[in-house]
């Protein structure tokens, strides 16, 4: 083994392979070859009883411009226990490991890897991602309604039983960070068919980062019915052991607090300077440490220049996508399905509806949406998060911009907009419910497209109010374990066209006193920034 650190390790665990491990290697040589960083290729021979081993070890004699290294052992252990031995042995600060017959063409791996270099510290091929595709025989189009279907009621059922977060656990392209990698596979019990499963629940339980990536996947074989059934039950078997190991603590996981975490993002900073210098007066209370910026605003260049003269910055600077107010960065006759005939936005009412009609095109949002995202990089390059005015990165069409926008961008965090029931449920309702009826509201569609998001989020019931303050001191109280995003629209008292002005300093109030962060220490709570969701 190289002891220089290599930037990407690949693993493929191989087993009685000798009918394709010459194809395979054949194409990964390809593959490793035409990589611009450094990189090792780790082949682990699971005891196979045919010539794998010979034909491993007589093409890894052959010369190669990256490095080589062979891990085997006489007995077959299992491909979970391969898998690991070949992590544990790799140097790379990324590594990722894929089945080898290839089903999934080595080109994948550089979808995991961009994953966990933009910050993911699991990264999982999902061949259930909107964005994925097959390739598939033919003769094998009734797998789509035997195999495939009983596999995602497997699927499901993990989801409600062991790893919430993960709708394909089964793929065979994973990606780790090297920390990742050590804490994760040095506690691997499991050798057999569920040790995916094992490590993603080990991943999610010591508070690793788990993105799902879409893929491209090639069907080339199938398997029995009898196997399929003989791997649910094993996995159930295995499922229980999980649960055992981790009762019994047979996994000797770090001793962990769970936290309760608020991030309070304030929205709509530029949109005056009055509403910028109260956001800048929360940041510097300590108790908003994230912001979003409305880049279409005329008193954007003014707002942007209080920031940068800020004592105190915030730890994250978002975009506030804005389509339902003033008028778009684009010219009017460019985004015409945006804009009134006086080249204003459309109401948020009037785009939501056309939205639901599918009277907007996604192509003019993304025009748009790049104008403003490139307007305050301009100004603050480092862009950390992305929601919306009136939550327009929620609205149909609107939602799939926003994700092709911050894929682009490598935004790692979009707002999930679905309150839920931790508030009075009178409040706001009507906004509510229209939230929840979206797609692109939910934790799960944002987390499908590979982008994390708060675990719940609140704010509706939080505007202008005598009480406000007993409000906040009652969320406080209620805040579950977990991660919480609320938004918050502080600001000083200005002619911002909104008509909510007095809401905005009552909410300034609540939020530059410097008590608040008293308070929420006092009740388990954690102030973050976005960034740390």
């Amino acid at each position: 083994m190289s002891a220089e650190t290599k930037h990407l390790s690949v693993i493929i665990p191989a087993y009685n392979a000798e009918t394709f491990i010459a194809e395979t290697l054949g194409c990964m040589d390809e593959f490793m070859r035409g990589l611009a960083c450094s990189a090792e290729l780790i082949v682990v021979d699971d005891g196979s009883r045919d010539q794998t081993p010979n034909l491993i070890k007589a093409w890894a004699a052959k010369s190669k411009p990256y490095v080589v290294n062979i891990v085997s052992y006489e007995s077959n252990k299992g491909k979970g226990a391969a898998v690991a031995a070949g992590i544990l042995a790799a140097s790379g600060k990324f590594r990722v490991f894929l089945d080898a017959d290839l089903a999934y063409r080595p080109p994948q791996i550089l979808k995991i890897l961009q994953a966990l270099e933009d910050g993911a510290e699991v990264a999982v091929a999902s061949r259930v991602h909107p964005d994925s595709r097959y390739t598939i025989s033919p003769g094998f189009f009734h797998y789509l309604y035997t195999r495939h279907v009983a596999s995602r009621l497997i699927n499901w059922a993990l989801r409600h039983l062991i790893i919430p977060h993960c709708r394909d656990s089964q793929a065979g392209l994973k990606g780790f960070s090297a920390k990742a990698s050590e804490e994760i596979f040095s506690r691997q019990l499991i050798r057999g068919f569920a040790f995916d499963v094992e490590a993603l629940y080990l991943a999610e339980k010591m508070g690793f980062s788990v993105r799902e990536v879409p893929i491209d996947y090639q069907y080339l074989s199938e398997p029995t019915t009898v196997q399929f059934v003989s791997d649910g039950f094993g996995m159930l078997r295995d499922v229980f052991r999980i649960y055992r190991n981790s009762i019994s603590g047979g996994y000797k996981l770090p001793a962990k607090t769970p936290e309760r975490r608020l991030a309070i993002n304030a929205d709509d900073f530029a949109m005056t300077t009055e509403i910028s210098r109260g956001i800048l007066k929360t940041v510097e209370s300590g108790v908003v440490l994230s912001t979003s910026v409305m880049a279409n605003s005329p008193a954007f260049e003014d707002s942007m220049d209080m920031l940068a003269r800020s004592p105190i910055l915030p730890a994250a600077v978002g975009l506030h996508l804005t389509l339902t107010w003033g008028r778009p960065l684009s010219h009017p006759e460019n985004i015409p399905t945006l804009v009134d005939h006086n080249g204003n936005f459309h109401s948020r009412t009037g785009l939501l509806i056309r939205a639901i009609l599918g009277k907007i095109s996604v192509d003019e949002v993304m025009l748009e949406a790049v104008a403003q995202l490139e307007k305050l990089k301009t100004r603050w390059p480092q862009i950390t998060h992305l929601d919306g005015h009136h939550h327009v990165q929620a609205f149909p069409i609107v939602c799939e911009a926003a994700a092709r926008l911050a894929h682009e961008h490598r935004i790692r965090v979009v707002r999930a907009s679905s309150e839920g029931l931790w508030s009075p449920v009178y409040r706001a309702a009507m906004r509510r419910l229209a939230m929840a009826l979206l797609k692109g509201s939910s934790p799960e569609y944002w987390r499908s497209k590979g982008f994390a998001c708060a675990d719940r989020f609140g704010g509706y019931s939080l505007g202008a109010s005598k009480n406000l303050p007993a409000k906040w001191d009652d969320i406080l109280g209620r805040i579950t374990f977990g991660t919480t995003e609320i938004m918050a629209h502080p600001g000083y008292r200005s002619k911002n066209r909104d008509g909510y002005n007095a809401g905005r300093e009552d909410e300034l109030a609540v939020l530059s006193d410097p008590s608040f962060v008293k308070k929420a220490n006092a009740a388990g709570v954690k102030i973050i920034a976005v960034t740390d969701i």
